[in-house]
């Protein structure tokens, strides 16, 4: 769900908050500012024929939309995933949007939520345009 006041779009998540979506500098918008975040995660992925693939990663990049990951699973474009943060055990689902097989062997690829989840990363002090917008 989204409305627009004055040149902001603002889209609420679906953990309940809601966060704004800027135009740049630039005239592209970014739906959401970017943070640098190494953090453990689990990637699982279901099978055709049923059966399940997971593997440990690594975020490099996140915020409320997705992120961009490494890890040694193999996936496609446009492929459900589940993410996990095995710590706290918090999980979400997201969709494969573009991934590549980088020089170390593993594979980088970026994924996006069905909706935005403004509050799943731990993050203490999350950027401005991701915090709750007054109604």
């Amino acid at each position: 769900m989204s409305s627009s006041t004055r040149g902001t779009e603002i889209e609420t998540c679906g953990d309940g908050n809601r966060v704004s979506n800027t135009t740049g500098t630039s005239g592209r918008r970014r739906r959401s500012q970017r943070v640098m975040l190494r953090l453990p995660i689990l990637v699982k992925a279901a099978m055709l024929e049923g059966t399940a693939k997971r593997a440990r990663g690594f975020t490099l990049v996140v915020n409320a939309h997705g992120g961009l990951l490494e890890s040694s699973l193999e996936v496609a474009d446009n492929e459900k995933i589940t993410l996990v943060i095995p710590y706290s055990g918090r999980e979400v689902g997201c969709r494969v949007v573009r991934s590549e097989r980088t020089s170390s062997g593993l594979v980088r690829f970026a994924f996006e939520f069905g909706e935005p989840m403004c509050k799943f990363w731990p993050i203490s002090f999350p950027p401005e345009d991701w915090s709750e917008v007054a109604s």
